[in-house]
């Protein structure tokens, strides 16, 4: 049998192969008669010698497996990944957006001053800038924190209360919306699918390419593109030969140059929300592309939980909600049956009675038991405070 390197892949060399071998050069070479059995010294050692010739098969086996994608993990995954221009993405830190920070007259804050969640010591948010309250009376005045650890840590409306390191002339900290959770560093799964999906768009000035062009730009974590190849204005009210790029994250002068650098000539890019950015040609001409930002659709959610065991923890089911909101997608509808799979696969939830869902305050008044349908430039949000947990 071929061992090493064969028409269909890499074939490793079995440990008793490698021995059998060793022994057989011997028998020829040295003597017929050559006590080769496992107790003898011969014996002894080249089962030695085969053991580490086995670990020098795996070692070529790893080397071979790291230029193909698929067989390929951690270090050798990133370069692979890394000749087609894909890095992973890394880890990042959740944040809280303008929380409130009330200080005294003419008091600064520092960047880095540390609040924790209210019971939770070890989940600390740590102030990204310093302010200053410039009145000469205490007033509140509001700062974004970053946890002080990467990955989803949460941070539920007005649960980030507790200033951890004291601050002369700081009083009160309060978070007025959930935590922007954070990411753990992209799994070896989820960079390969990415590599293929970049990889599988066809190059040149198509929509596939400009979606994934734009998908490259730093801080860029969703994009999705449609367009109107007609010559008349579409349902979704694009015009003509237009694209509709829709992007969440990043800057907007690199979004503009992604798109330009992609886009084909005679075709115009399309906002709805207003937004652009300028890029410039290879003459250093600035042109105005456009696109848009997903607007945010508000969804309220009541239910009751008639069924539970010790486990049940009313906040820990609110948070589970928010991070499964947070995972939708531009566009992407709210299924009423995942919103009940959350809560049932809550830690201690056994059953539930009267889930509503909507998008106003009361979400029975408009039925609540539908999906919602999120237009294709919108995202649907959940905030921690318009979660109602009728649990008596």
């Amino acid at each position: 049998m071929p061992y090493g390197v064969t028409p269909t892949g890499f074939v490793i060399k079995p440990l008793d192969v490698i021995k059998s071998e060793i022994e057989a050069e011997q028998l020829a070479a040295i003597n017929p008669a050559l006590n080769v059995t496992a107790n003898s010294v011969f014996g002894q050692l080249n089962g030695i010698f085969a053991d580490k010739l086995r670990d020098v098969w795996e070692l070529i086996e790893a080397a071979y497996n790291a230029f193909a994608p698929d067989s390929a993990t951690g270090a050798a995954l990133d370069n692979v990944s890394a000749i087609t221009g894909v890095t992973r993405l890394p880890a990042t830190a959740s944040r809280c957006i303008a929380v409130n920070v009330t200080l005294a007259a003419t008091t600064t804050l520092p960047a880095g001053s540390v609040a924790n969640v209210s019971g939770d010591p070890n989940t600390r948010f740590a102030s990204v800038a310093a302010v200053t309250n410039g009145l000469g009376v205490p007033a509140v005045v509001s700062v974004d924190f970053l946890c002080e650890q990467t990955g989803p840590v949460q941070a539920l409306t007005g649960t980030l209360n507790t200033i951890t390191q004291p601050v002369a002339g700081w009083s009160v900290v309060s978070n007025p919306s959930d935590a922007v959770l954070g990411r753990d560093v992209e799994t070896d799964a989820a960079l390969r699918a990415r590599r293929e999906a970049d990889l599988s768009a066809p190059g040149g000035a198509n929509l596939d390419a400009i979606v994934t062009d734009v998908r490259q730009v730093d801080g860029v974590t969703e994009v999705v593109g449609f367009q109107n190849v007609t010559d008349f204005f579409d349902l979704q009210a694009r015009p003509p030969h237009s694209v509709d790029i829709i992007v969440a994250g990043g800057a907007g002068n690199d979004i503009a140059q992604a798109i330009w650098d992609s886009l084909a000539a005679g075709i115009q890019s399309v906002s709805f929300t207003g937004n652009s950015g300028i890029a410039t040609d290879q003459d250093g001409v600035a042109y105005t592309m456009l696109f848009s930002r997903p607007v945010n659709v508000r969804v309220y959610i009541d239910y009751v939980v008639t069924d539970f065991t010790v486990d049940y923890n009313a906040a820990n089911t609110v948070a589970e909600l928010v991070a499964m909101f947070q995972d939708l997608a531009i566009g992407e509808d709210v299924v009423y049956n995942r919103v009940l799979c959350t809560i049932l696969d809550s830690p201690g939830v056994v059953d539930l009675a009267n889930l509503k869902i909507g998008l106003i305050a009361d979400p029975s008044l408009t039925g609540g038991t539908v999906n919602l349908v999120i237009a294709v430039r919108s995202r649907a949000t959940l905030d921690s405070a318009d979660v109602n947990d009728l649990t008596p």
